[in-house]
């Protein structure tokens, strides 16, 4: 499967890898679009120190076994989670860090159909578009969120398929 992303150009790592060799070259493809990453292991690869980890393939499955297929929120604790398909379908992107993030640092602008946080309370993260964006992203427009009442999205709202191109985590402050 190829899509097409919003800056025109197309990409093939959406589709589900058949073998190895097809994973490998995902990720290469996608190292090489989005300098900056480092592979980490045979199906993930890490930006900024380790704060952004995309997930090609659901781990331990047949090279890695199931990947494309649907799954479950396995989001680890502490961090926030999209996924590239409704119901959880990999690949995944997991965050860490609080603030303003730009998605396309990592190569995952414009392709979120699911999502999930496993962060402490209180704390919310807001998916945001470019709509009216400015320079200190106060007038960008808030997608769908999750927060500590609505930790999961496993359908996003049609209109915001694979539109989100910014997330923002609100931690806590933590006081002494």
């Amino acid at each position: 499967m190829v899509r097409t992303l919003a800056d025109g150009s197309s990409t093939t790592f959406l589709a589900p890898a058949k073998t190895k060799q097809e994973l490998q070259a995902q990720i290469d493809d996608h190292l090489r679009r989005f300098p900056g990453g480092v592979q980490i292991n045979e199906n993930e690869i890490s930006y900024k120190g380790g704060s952004f980890v995309m997930t090609f393939a659901k781990p331990n499955s047949p090279q890695s076994r199931n990947m494309g297929t649907q799954g479950t929120n396995d989001c680890p604790w502490g961090w926030y989670c999209f996924w590239d398909g409704t119901s959880f379908t990999y690949p995944r992107g997991r965050l860490s860090d609080c603030g303003w993030q730009d998605l396309y640092d990592f190569g995952w602008h414009d392709r979120t159909e699911s999502v999930a946080q496993t962060l402490g309370s209180p704390t919310y993260v807001l998916y945001i578009g470019h709509e009216g964006s400015t320079p200190n992203h106060s007038g960008d427009d808030v997608y769908f969120f999750t927060d500590s009442a609505k930790k999961t999205i496993s359908a996003v709202p049609v209109d915001f398929r694979n539109s989100a191109d910014h997330a923002n985590q609100n931690c806590p402050l933590l006081t002494e």
